[in-house]
């Protein structure tokens, strides 16, 4: 029979590490739906605020503005489609919670005013799973919203 190491899905560190780790991740998702945000809604902004003054300019083939209109509206769908500012939010929130309570557990303040080192560990540990497991459920309730909003 062959054995098979099965790692676990936590690496073993302390709790400290494991926020920090989380909020990482979240501060980095929440840059990249940001910026994918930003790609696609200021041009959109700004082409839409054009193209009244591109039908005014005589000389310019109705073409023109159609074309921008198109884009406009593809930009504005793949916006809405990727739900870029909703998911932005979500990961920043997440984000925040984990900074929040860091600050905290450094500070030896709240639930981390204790001596015992193992308590306080404890306590965040808690914290970090509770915070991780409500963002996964208003993730997947974002994300249920977004798919009824799609129909």
């Amino acid at each position: 029979m062959c054995k098979t190491n099965i790692e676990p899905t936590v690496e073993k560190k302390l709790p400290r590490e494991n926020l920090i780790s989380q909020w990482k991740y979240n501060s980095k998702r929440s840059k990249r739906y940001k910026k994918l945000y930003y790609w696609f809604e200021i041009p959109s902004i700004i082409l839409g605020a054009m193209i009244p003054v591109i039908v005014m300019i005589k000389d310019i083939p109705s073409i023109i503005p159609a074309i921008i209109s198109g884009i406009v509206g593809c930009l504005k769908t793949i916006s809405f489609f990727g739900c870029f500012k909703n998911y932005w939010i979500s990961s920043r929130n997440i984000a925040e919670q984990l900074k929040s309570e860091l600050r905290q557990y450094d500070a030896k303040i709240n639930e981390y005013d204790v001596e015992d080192e193992k308590s306080r560990n404890k306590a965040l540990a808690k914290k970090l799973e509770a915070i991780i497991r409500d963002g996964n459920k208003d993730w997947i309730t974002l994300i249920e919203k977004n798919e009824e909003d799609k129909k």
